[in-house]
């Protein structure tokens, strides 16, 4: 076997892998994290719920988050976040759109007619990972985050992409 075929064996080999290893991750953690995110979504969502083929209306770069956003919080108190949540929910004017977690590659998004934005806060503390909603009437995305390391640093963090979504939500900023 030549040197190409080789290579192109272990990348499909990679992809294989790759694959079976998220469907794993799906129907080992899915479940878990589905009941987590009932104080956001509501009850009655089960993983088939989610569909890891739908596309996130709007990219958004983990790494790149602080830099990239309209609006960035960060080190907020539980409390704080959720004044912001609150504040957030009397002032978004659409509540269905499409909910996950920001880089999972294997639970997927989820259709929503009505989103709990402080419920995303207490989902994303409950499994510490960043909580994203893309509002379904205007481009953009709302990502509340807990992240709770270091010990006593305030956990959460708070992220509005999209410069309509941003300007909708002005109300709420601390600046």
């Amino acid at each position: 076997m030549n040197e190409t075929k080789i290579e192109e064996l272990r990348k499909r080999r990679a992809r294989l892998a790759s694959i079976e290893r998220a469907k794993r991750a799906r129907e080992v953690n899915g479940p878990r994290i589905v009941a987590s995110l009932a104080p956001a979504i509501g009850d009655g969502f089960t993983l088939a719920d989610f569909d890891i083929d739908v596309e996130p209306p709007l990219p958004i770069e983990p790494l790149q988050l602080k830099s990239s956003s309209e609006w960035t919080e960060l080190a907020l108190s539980k409390d704080r976040v959720l004044r912001i949540a609150a504040c957030i929910e009397e002032n978004l004017g659409s509540f269905d759109g499409l909910v996950g977690l920001l880089a999972n590659d294997y639970l997927g998004l989820c259709r929503v007619r009505r989103i709990s934005i402080t419920g995303m806060v207490d989902a994303a503390d409950a499994i510490e990972e960043a909580v994203v909603f893309y509002p379904r009437d205007i481009v953009g995305a709302i990502l509340i985050d807990c992240y709770k390391s270091p010990p006593g640093y305030p956990p959460f963090s708070l992220y509005v992409q999209g410069r309509d979504l941003a300007e909708a939500l002005r109300p709420c900023r601390v600046d």
